[in-house]
This record gives C-alpha cells, structure tokens and sequence, in this order.
C-alpha cells in the first residue's frame, strides 16, 4: 500500500527530508529516533542457482525434467542435483544444458525420478570442480497435475511490521504473526500453490542499514508454507524511499540478491529485459508475473530513464504482450502489485489504468496494494474477465483468498481472514493426529 507522500510531512517537521542519501547528518539524525536493539543476519542471497527458488519454485512431476539457472564459469563441469528433504536425498539424473553465451550462466536440465512422493522439496546442486549450491523449498513434485484443484492469494505481508523508520524498533515482528496466521490457515487448506502479489516486506533498503535484513527475515518465513509460492514485487520491496541514507537503488539492488537477478542491472543479449517479469505453466493455466513499484516523489527515482516513474514500462508491456500471445489456448491471469500507470496511479481503485484487463486477453488480474479494498471494488470476482484486488495480511487483516481451477477455467472466491471469529478454520481429524496413520482426513 501507498503510505510513503504522507510520510514526509513528518519527516519535514524532524529536520530530516534533506540532504538525500549518504549525507553523515541525515543519517545520524535517523540514528536518534530509532531503537537498534535487535540484530539479524542474511538470508540465503543467490550464489549459484539462479532458478528455481523458494518464490519462483519448480513444478515438476516424476518423469519431467527440471530446468536450472546455475551462475558459474563457463569452464566445462559436470554436474550433478538431488532433491532433498530433511535426511532423504533423492538424486536426479542429469538430462542436458550448457553454458549459455548470450546469458552468461548455465541452462540446466535434471530428470526427477519415478516414485518421488509429493511434496516441496530443497534442491541441491554440485559439480566436480567444487562449485555447489542448495535452494530450499524451491521444487514441488506433484503426482500429476491436476484438473481440479485451488491455489490462493495473498498480498502485503509488509514483514517483518509496518512501522516506519525511523520511527520504529527492529525488535518489533508485529506483521510476522498476522502473516503466521495465514499460514496457519493455508497449511490446512493445502492449495496447489500460493500468489504473494507483493509488498512482502515494510521498506526494501533496510538489510545492512540498521542490521534489520528485512528481506532475509522474509525469505526465511516462506519455508513455513507447506505448499509452493510465487512472489511478485511491490512499491515497499523496491521502490526505495528517497529520504532514508541508503542510495537510491538500493532496495530494487536487494532485491535482485534474494530474489533476482543481478543480471537485471545490465541485461545480457539473450534475456534484454531491466525486470523481474515472469510466467509459469500449470498444466493448461498460464500465470504471467508483472514487476510493479513506484520510483517518482518521495520514491527513489532510480534511473528514470530506465524504469520511469513507475511500473509498467514499455520493455514490460512488450515482453506482456509476447507472453499471452506465447500461452495459445492455455487460460490466462496475470497477477501484479497494483497498475501504477507509470507513476500516474499511487492507489486509486478507479485508474487511471495502464492494463485493460478486459481486452488484454486474459481470464483475470489479481494484485494487492489497497490494503482494505472492499470485495468487487472494480470487477465482481464472478465476472469474466475478473480484475480483482485482496486486502492486506498485514495490521490484523490476514486476509487470502481462494481460486478454484476446473479444466484451465478459473473462479475466484471470496477474500477470508485468517483468525478471526466470524471467518476462521478448525479441523476435525478421521483418526488420531500422533504418526500412526498412513492417511488423515479432515
């Protein structure tokens, strides 16, 4: 959600909107009104494997081949990838790919075996010549894909809290429980996948500065999901905020090292985009990602000439347009933060719109950013085709909603809220819940 224009008002009266990032003033003035007392790490910033990852992750089925990003020398390697869960290792054969000039890493491909159970499992990666590499959570191995299935949305997380610097604490992990709910819920409701339409975290350029590593934190709460999720980003991952000391850039920069991909900075020959755009196939489902921020006001207005003042660029209309005509028959949704149009729209749900969801050629768009947007606000969820935003997780709203799939067509529900009284799951088990049973229903 767009809170950050009201934001420097405050600011002004502090004394600190001006000089922008790095001044030693600014950021010994941000320095006096924060509580620094809890300290964290890294998360698992990309090495070796680009693709897949805990929020792109692989779908594959026994038989299928899994394609992997390596980023290593070109030098020849053989290499070598295992699917891991807890103690079990489960190897992979290896089906093909090189080292790929025009990107500049390696295309891989790894059989998965007949007989894996299903289940998201970590992937590992190695070659003779030492460079190795694992993913967690990064590959579901499903049965076989279904024609009848749910996955669900959620959308502004803003982990680890939503307070702002430098008015806030690093102790402060408010926005981690409303976030543990929904997983609480989606655990048990135990969807194909799940569609974080982004603002997964508060403010992108705190890792390093202030030792908060709000996107390393984030990353980590992903593995509690027990199913897969797709992570698209918002305004509040890579936006960046002009009047805090990191350099403008820095949070879209963080982004790339947990998320991806570095190579975004300077694009290679055989992959030109400046965005993290992307699409995946489940059976006859396309889901087309869209990159979406905001980079004009008091956002970082990093390299406008690049990534305008705001999303979508050309580049990314271009490369939308590939790709719905790329799916053929396959049904179609794009999922995406909010439609800034290019920096005009910073939250209204009456446009003006960049998207025309209804001659676009899809079956639906799902995004987030008003984090109280009221249920049909531009589309009942029953029209086709929908163009639909849910309410946030974060501030107590803990709110999913649930899509059912039936031979490619897709219906949405209603949002839910996780936790509370009028809306809330509980369970009933067939048997006793305590590792005797071979199978448990509910």
């Amino acid at each position: 959600m767009n809170c950050r224009h009201l934001r420097p008002l405050l600011l002004c009266a502090l004394g600190i909107l001006s000089p922008r990032a790095g001044s030693a003033a600014q950021a010994e003035n941000f320095a006096a009104l924060l509580d620094t007392t809890c300290h964290y790490g890294y998360g698992d910033t990309l090495t070796v494997i680009w693709k897949p990852l805990a929020t792109l992750p692989g779908l594959v089925r026994p038989g299928d081949t899994l394609t992997v990003w390596a980023y290593a020398p070109s030098t020849p390697v053989n290499w070598s990838a295992s699917l891991r869960f807890g103690a079990l290792n489960v190897p992979m054969v290896a089906a093909g790919g090189s080292f790929q000039a025009s990107l500049g890493w390696w295309v891989l491909g790894f059989r998965v075996p007949q007989g894996v159970a299903e289940e998201v499992y970590d992937l590992a990666l190695g070659s003779d010549t030492g460079v190795r590499d694992t993913t967690r959570h990064s590959v579901k191995v499903l049965p076989a894909f279904r024609s009848d299935y749910y996955f669900a949305q959620i959308s502004d997380t803003h982990l680890p809290e939503h307070s702002f610097s430098p008015n806030f604490s690093t102790c402060d992990t408010s926005g981690m429980a409303d976030f543990d709910a929904v997983i609480d819920d989606l655990n048990l409701i135990h969807p194909e996948f799940i569609l974080h339409t982004g603002d997964l975290v508060n403010e992108g350029e705190l890792e390093e500065y202030y030792r908060d590593y709000e996107m390393g934190r984030a990353q980590g709460m992903v593995s509690r999901l027990r199913d897969p999720m797709f992570l698209s980003s918002g305004n509040h991952d890579i936006g960046g905020w002009q009047p805090t000391p990191p350099p403008a850039g820095t949070a879209r920069k963080n982004w790339w090292r947990y998320f991806g991909w570095p190579f975004l900075a300077s694009p290679p020959a055989g992959a030109p985009y400046h965005s993290q755009d992307y699409s995946f196939d489940y059976d006859s489902l396309r889901v087309i990602a869209l990159e979406a921020y905001l980079n004009n006001g008091s956002y970082d207005n990093y390299q406008t000439g690049t990534y305008g003042g705001g999303s979508f660029t050309s580049e990314q209309i271009s490369w939308l347009t590939q790709e719905i005509a790329a799916a053929g028959p396959r049904h179609k949704l794009v999922m995406y933060h909010f439609d800034f149009d290019q920096g005009a729209n910073t939250g209204s749900t009456t446009g003006p719109w960049q998207l025309n969801i209804a001659t676009l050629g899809v079956d639906g768009a799902i995004w987030g950013h008003d984090h109280s947007v009221p249920e049909n606000t531009v589309t009942p969820y029953t029209a086709r085709p929908f163009n639909l935003g849910c309410q946030s997780v974060i501030d107590g709203k803990r709110t999913f909603r649930i899509f059912r799939v039936h031979n490619g067509h897709v219906s949405p529900g209603p949002m839910h809220h996780a936790g509370t009284t009028t809306d809330s799951l509980s369970a009933t088990w067939s048997g006793p819940n305590d590792g005797s049973q071979v199978r448990l229903g509910v």
